[in-house]
């Protein structure tokens, strides 16, 4: 649930350590704020997860990690 005030559409953020935890948490309210979220991490299978998760309520997120 996003509050009115919390609105991001048209920004950009990029959160590191987004495949767990509050990470993934921050990125997942980003991007249901409007946010386009740049997503980084270790885990990719995680990072993948949070990708579809994203998009499942209809919020962008795409993923870049190291491997």
């Amino acid at each position: 649930m996003t509050l009115p005030s919390f609105d991001l559409d048209g920004q950009v953020a990029v959160v590191t350590g987004a495949s767990r935890g509050i990470g993934r948490g921050v990125a997942l309210a980003l991007a249901e704020a409007g946010a386009v979220v740049v997503a980084t991490g270790r885990a990719v299978r995680d990072l993948d997860s949070l990708v579809e998760e994203a998009a499942a309520v209809g919020a962008a997120c795409c993923r870049s990690s190291p491997t």
